[in-house]
This record gives C-alpha cells, structure tokens and sequence, in this order.
C-alpha cells in the first residue's frame, strides 16, 4: 500500500531564494560596526544610532520576501532609512540654510580615494563638521549611490537643495584629503580605512 502522503500547508513553505530570519539576524551582526557608523554619522548621536539598527533589524527580520544575494544592501538601507526618519525635524531646518544661497560644485558620488579616507574617521568628527542635511545626503548620496530625485523625494526638497548639501560634503571631505596628502608627504603613515561597504549601482540623475 501506498503511504498517505501530505501536502504542506502554504505556510509551511518558504522560497529557499529568499533570506530566512536567522540569515537577517546574522547579517546585522556581521555588519554591526558599519551599520552603527552610518547611522551615527546621520544622526550625531550614538545612543539614537542605536536604537535605528535596532529597529532595522527588527523590521528586517520579519521580512519574509527579501533574496540572500540582497541582505547585505537591505541591512545598510534599512539602517540609513530609521536614521533619517530618526532626524526629520533636524533635515528641514537645515534645508533652510541652503534656500537664500545655493552653491554649486562637486557633487558626484564619492571616489574610491574620498571613500577610503571617510571611512577612517570617526562619526562624532563628521557630526562636529556638518549639518544634519549635509550628513545624511553623505550617506545616502555619496555612499549609498541613491539618485538626486531619490535622495529629494526621501528628505522632501528639492534636487537644487541636494546638490548644495552634497557639494558642502564633498568639499569637506576633500579638504581632509587635502590635508592628509600634505602630511603624507611630511613622512606621515597612512591611516588604515575598514573594509569597503558600499553597493554597486548604475548611476542615474
């Protein structure tokens, strides 16, 4: 006789394509350091930065419908998300600055060697030198490689807005280059930069 045989029920069954809780939760482990510094560089303050990769996580975790080959873009993504929401307030009152004079300039996402040597620095050392608004279109600009509309539509101004705040960044961070080159060349080591996190896409405006 031929055995009885079971159809799982459909909430028995999982895609294997898809990440399982487990994997997420090993995902932001592995990624803690990283994904703290990103939302401390948004936020400017570690205790918040800790409760948004807290609150990714958890979100993350209940996400049934995300590919393994995407968890590693998801937790830095879901992290820089909470940040930003965690700082709402801060952003619209800085976008205020850039109204009455817009600069223009560098603005393009950030070079291997301007990614190498913000990842050197300490998240408080960025906090002191720019504004929230400046900070977090570092992150999600420069380092997450989101567009001009993406990064307008996520803090609500406008493209011109961005640009200005990116070109603020970028004009900080390369003025440190600057200035590491010249005391490189006094004989200084090279400081030694964390390993690369950053997503590869195609760049679009």
């Amino acid at each position: 006789m031929f055995g009885i045989h079971k159809t799982p029920h459909a909430s028995e069954l999982r895609d294997e394509r898809f990440a399982s809780e487990a994997e997420f939760e090993g995902e932001f482990d592995s990624q803690a350091v990283s994904l703290q510094w990103l939302a401390e560089v948004i936020t400017g303050d570690a205790q918040v930065a800790r409760q948004c990769v807290t609150d990714a996580r958890t979100l993350s975790s209940k996400n049934s419908q995300v590919f393994r080959d995407w968890l590693s873009h998801w937790a830095r993504t879901a992290t820089v998300r909470k940040a930003i929401d965690a700082v709402r307030a801060e952003l619209a009152a800085a976008s205020l600055t850039y109204q009455a004079s817009v600069e223009h300039g560098a603005h393009e996402p950030l070079a291997t060697e301007d990614m190498r040597l913000l990842q050197t620095l300490d998240a408080t050392q960025i906090a002191a030198a720019l504004d929230p608004l400046a900070r977090a279109t570092l992150v999600l600009r420069g380092i997450q490689r989101a567009t001009l509309q993406e990064c307008a539509l996520t803090f609500g101004v406008s493209r011109v807005v961005v640009l200005a705040a990116m070109c603020k960044a970028v004009t900080w961070v390369r003025s440190l280059e600057s200035d590491f080159l010249h005391t490189a060349k006094r004989g200084a080591a090279a400081p030694r930069c964390s390993t690369a996190h950053t997503p590869q896409r195609s760049e679009r405006r």
